[in-house]
């Protein structure tokens, strides 16, 4: 808006960001593999994907582009700091977790992943986690994470929930567990079949969990979690974290819906897990 209040301008902070998330996603990928034909590859697929098109085309869908930005330029600083065990690394891998956070608050399960990583791809056992290096580590992130919530709670009060009326109605307890097994396998299937491409979804309220969506749908998320079970056995540890990823960043949309509302399945929310 300091620049201009035309719509270019937005459009143009927008394409930024994005061309900033796909470098990341390269030197992430990059740091993980060790490899520059995998990480060229996985920068490129991402570039590329339609179901991106909401994310980077739509004005106020900056948070999501500022999320996913910062989000993995802390983990690329962890990464690095696990490898070298620089002070320095992990203090940027601080203040990127904390800009995360202050660009959508799903940024919170951030260091659930590291602990993914550290006892995955660097093989730390249980007992190496309470050593006093990875307290200090993990300490830093706990201190960011306070201090968002403090000045969250300074800004919009004590609730941690948005408040703004559920004009469509709640869901029971069964709703909502049918609703997250259908739509946890919509966002799958959106990563593999983006078309057709829709800023509004429809969706059914009263669902029978017997019903064959719901049945193919729970199928669907025990098919992930066997295959994420068959990475653990096999010891693939980078795509066991891979897959982490899009499970953790997929939570909140499917764990913290309790009605039906416009934007119960949105494209914009499986950019990140992505």
């Amino acid at each position: 808006w300091q620049i201009s209040s035309e719509p270019w301008a937005f459009h143009l902070v927008n394409i930024f960001l994005y061309f900033g998330i796909v470098l990341a996603v390269f030197l992430v990928t990059r740091e993980l593999t060790n490899a520059l034909l995998p990480s060229v590859l996985a920068g490129v697929l991402f570039l590329i994907h339609p179901i991106h098109s909401e994310v980077v085309n739509w004005v106020a869908a900056v948070p999501e582009l500022a999320f996913a930005l910062f989000a993995l330029l802390s983990t690329l600083f962890f990464l690095r700091y696990q490898k070298t065990t620089k002070g320095r690394l992990i203090i940027f891998s601080w203040i990127f977790f904390f800009c995360a956070l202050l660009a959508k608050e799903p940024a919170v399960l951030l260091p659930v992943l590291f602990v993914v990583l550290d006892s995955t791809v660097f093989r730390k056992k249980i007992r190496d986690l309470f050593s006093w290096r990875e307290i200090k580590v993990y300490g830093g992130f706990l201190a960011a994470a306070v201090t968002f919530f403090l000045m969250r709670m300074a800004v919009l009060g004590p609730s941690l929930i948005y408040a703004g009326g559920k004009p469509y109605g709640d869901f029971s307890f069964g709703e909502r567990v049918a609703a997250f097994f259908t739509l946890f396998a919509q966002y799958i299937e959106k990563l593999f079949a983006p078309y057709p491409l829709l800023f509004f979804y429809r969706f059914e309220k009263d669902m029978d969990f017997f019903s064959p969506q719901v049945l193919a749908s729970v199928v669907a998320a025990l098919a992930f979690f066997g295959l994420m079970f068959f990475l653990w056995r096999r010891r693939q540890w980078i795509f066991l974290s891979l897959a982490a990823w899009m499970f953790l960043f997929l939570l909140p949309a499917l764990v913290l819906l309790d009605s039906l509302g416009e934007s119960i399945f949105a494209e914009r929310y499986v950019f990140v897990p992505s």
